[in-house]
């Protein structure tokens, strides 16, 4: 018995690895941009980012992200980020996000700049308008000193 078990483990392993569960989705590069409010403390501002990323498995993806996420007065603050993105197919075109890397938070105040390697993670949801256009709304978290929050619409273009 505790071979058949065995053997019938090894099997759906060995299908779930296979290459033909990857053949639906080919490994695509993506690029796109995101804007949105931006909460820096007890004031809010309209955060943009660039970013581009690779889909190399159909629920898991890397991004590279650059954005401004703060800018009045003399306080602005921008991010360079490097994340993992899952996703999770909740309907045909509809996938809900997860987001988790890490950011280089510049904050310049007056001057004064502080640089520092931080946590970031996000939730949100995407929508698949067409084969290669998807838009994307986010709340992300960037957890800095002052803790700065996202939320943002953002639209993809797949290469």
């Amino acid at each position: 018995m505790t071979k058949k078990w065995m053997m019938a483990m090894v099997g759906a392993a060995a299908m779930a690895l296979s290459t033909g569960a990857f053949a639906q989705m080919a490994p695509s590069f993506y690029a796109g941009v995101e804007l949105g409010s931006s909460d820096f403390g007890s004031e809010t501002d309209t955060a943009m980012k660039i970013f581009g990323g690779f889909q190399f498995h159909p629920n898991i993806a890397a991004e590279i992200g650059y954005g401004f996420l703060y800018d009045k007065g003399a306080t602005e603050v921008t991010a360079l980020e490097i994340v993992g993105v899952g996703m999770y197919p909740v309907a045909p075109q509809l996938s809900v996000l997860g987001k988790l890397g890490f950011a280089s938070v510049e904050v310049d105040v007056g001057g004064f700049s502080d640089d520092k390697t931080e946590l970031l993670f996000g939730i949100g949801a995407q929508y698949d308008v067409m084969r290669n256009l998807s838009a994307r709304l986010m709340f992300t978290r960037y957890n800095t000193d002052d803790a700065v929050d996202v939320i943002s619409i953002a639209a993809l273009w797949k290469f």
